[in-house]
């Protein structure tokens, strides 16, 4: 699961960090990878 190396890398910091465009990041995120798995 190299998605979850991905999260453990800083993501959801990143996430919350930046919690107005959560959303965002969540669709571009699905969007980048979620589309290829």
């Amino acid at each position: 699961m190299e998605l979850m190396a991905v999260l453990a890398m800083g993501y959801p910091v990143e996430k919350e960090r930046i919690s107005p465009r959560k959303d965002l990041s969540e669709i571009a995120f699905l969007d980048r990878y979620g589309g290829h798995i």
